[in-house]
């Protein structure tokens, strides 16, 4: 049987958020201890229910606290993100936990949060299937985009690839 953990961090009372995030690395660090696998991280916005943006944030805060659970992003909203920003903050988070990242993606599904993001949810929808698309679409496209980045930059000689 395997053991994880999923912080959803939910703001239920006045506290400092710094406590809440605080707590949440603290929760970890002791089911790092008793031999848990991996803990999750939510990513919402505008609600008390999640109150973590960036879940490759709070995966990044604890790659310097932990050493050997494996630290999970359940889920990036990869359509509210650049892409080319995305694909570089993945790459650096997964080096600040030497390997340990485990990258969930997804689409996705709450119209409000799109709107404040000034996105429409319909982007998160294939135009061709009409069907949510998926994490693999999702990944397929941001390394599309980083490529295309690439060789923009490889042209320009402003950054290396």
């Amino acid at each position: 049987m395997h053991f994880g953990q999923f912080n959803l961090l939910g703001y239920r009372t006045r506290i400092a958020a710094s406590t809440l995030y605080d707590d949440a690395v603290e929760q970890v660090k002791a089911a790092e201890a008793a031999g848990f696998e991996i803990a999750w991280f939510a990513e919402h916005h505008f609600s008390n229910s999640c109150v973590i943006p960036s879940p490759l944030m709070m995966v990044a805060r604890l790659a310097g606290e932990t050493r050997r659970i494996r630290l999970g992003t359940g889920v990036v909203v990869a359509p509210l993100y650049n892409p080319v920003r995305l694909i570089s903050e993945i790459g650096m988070v997964d080096a600040l936990t030497h390997g340990r990242l485990v990258l969930g993606v997804g689409s996705g599904y709450q119209p409000y949060e799109f709107e404040r993001f000034g996105e429409d949810l319909a982007h998160s929808v294939s135009p061709t299937t009409g069907r949510r698309r998926t994490a693999s679409w999702t990944m397929s496209a941001t390394r599309s985009a980083s490529r295309r980045a690439c060789a923009t930059a490889k042209r320009s000689s402003t950054a290396p690839c």
